[in-house]
């Protein structure tokens, strides 16, 4: 039985025969060609699929944003797409903040600060939090990272994590201490 699609097109508890995939990497993650209903913002698609669970994550990434050491317009592109999810989910939970103790605490460091991983922009939709979600969605999260090879590029990322998605990482710690 396949769910009503939740992003994307995509359901979960799809198999990997049903998505179109480019690659199958360890631990379930996909590289996927294509999603039924791509946004213009994302580039790049990607999947965990489990054996047992199916699609149990999505992830759309590569929306690159050219911006200044400010990061404004990074900023002003995450804020963007967070309202229009609000507008699905409610308003969430929002994490902006530099690292206690960082040495990259002007505003011209912004970036540098994101890029170094010592601040953070993100705004989470938990299950808890969700208005009008679809019942098999556990979180939602966007974020904003910075790239490492060039300190004037941004990305946003997209993540969708289904009930099953914890069952997954519990079932690939299992195989993995089979190991030991």
């Amino acid at each position: 039985m396949t769910n009503k699609p939740t992003a994307f097109g995509l359901s979960m508890g799809m198999k990997e025969t049903e998505l179109d995939i480019e690659e199958v990497m360890e631990g379930g993650f996909c590289v996927l060609n294509s999603v039924p209903k791509p946004h213009s913002k994302f580039q790049n698609y990607y999947a965990i699929v489990s054996e047992s669970y199916g699609l149990t994550k999505i992830i759309a990434a590569n929306h690159e944003v050219i911006t200044n050491v400010f990061g404004h317009e990074i900023q002003t592109e995450f804020e963007s797409l967070r309202e229009r999810l609000a507008n699905k989910y409610g308003e969430g939970e929002v994490f902006d903040f530099l690292m206690e103790d960082s040495i990259w605490d002007e505003p011209k460091d912004w970036m540098s600060a994101l890029e170094k991983k010592e601040r953070i922009l993100r705004n989470i939709w938990e299950r808890n939090e969700l208005y009008d979600i679809d019942s098999n969605l556990e979180s939602v999260i966007l974020s904003a990272t910075a790239s490492e090879e060039d300190p004037g590029v941004a990305s946003l990322s997209l993540n969708y994590e289904f009930t099953t998605y914890s069952l997954h990482l519990e079932e690939q710690e299992a195989l993995e201490d089979e190991c030991l």
